[in-house]
């Protein structure tokens, strides 16, 4: 693999240094033919009506550079042969993904059955970050991207278990049973998990920069929430 071939040539400059020029360039060549097949793309999507936004709404977010994005996730902690290796799947996997909706569109098959079954097998070649780089460098990657990385909550709703614990406006809530929270998604996952009113522990920060735990009975909190981006080494 080309992990595998960079962790082995790690003790040899010269090696080393020619593995990253060909990745480099193997990098560009994706970026190029993802450019490319993107427009293709979109050109036959409006041959056939569909449109530009909602038509796109399936497509992932489009990386920035592989050399930037190389570069914030070695700024994150992690290893430089790692990093180069999860941006060129990161980078394999988006053409995939472009390649089976291109054909899907040519071959009249999109957004059917069976595009949806070739889509899912896809995606399980997708790269798992969080889970390859560990909860602490992921949280640090999403802030040096730019990204959002915590759940704040914007108003606590009169009478409901968040307001008798104590919850307040500006609380950012970052662990739930124990897990680390950086999404809606992943706090609704956990408030609808487990024994409905089981007692749960909950870390949040405050907005004066506190770090306190409350108990909460699983289930709706009562708060409404958005998302923001914080520092996690502040």
């Amino acid at each position: 693999s080309l992990l595998e071939s960079a962790s082995q040539g790690a003790g040899e400059p010269d090696a080393w240094d020619a593995r990253l020029r060909e990745m480099t360039a193997g990098w560009a060549r994706l970026q190029e033919a993802i450019v490319r097949l993107d427009g293709r793309v979109s050109d036959l999507e409006k041959q056939l009506g569909g449109g530009g936004a909602a038509a796109d709404a399936d497509l992932p977010e489009r990386p920035a550079t592989a050399e930037d994005r190389r570069s914030v996730l070695t700024g994150a902690g992690v290893a430089e042969d790692l990093a180069a290796d999860i941006v060129w799947r990161e980078a394999q996997y988006e053409l995939d993904r472009l390649e089976l909706r291109d054909l899907a569109i040519r071959e009249g098959w999109f957004r059917s059955d069976r595009y949806r079954e070739e889509l899912a097998r896809v995606e399980r070649e997708k790269p798992d970050l969080r889970t390859e780089i560990g909860d602490d460098v992921f949280d640090r990657y999403l802030f040096g991207a730019g990204e959002d990385n915590r759940v704040r909550i914007s108003s606590v709703i009169a009478g409901s278990s968040a307001e008798t614990a104590g919850l307040n406006p500006g609380d950012l809530i970052e662990r739930y049973d124990g897990n680390r929270v950086f999404s809606f998604t992943e706090l609704r996952e956990a408030t609808t998990g487990g024994d409905r009113g089981e007692l749960v522990p909950v870390e949040i920060r405050r907005a004066d920069g506190r770090r306190d735990q409350i108990w909460l009975p699983r289930g709706p909190l009562g708060v409404r929430m958005d998302l923001t981006r914080t520092d996690p080494d502040a």
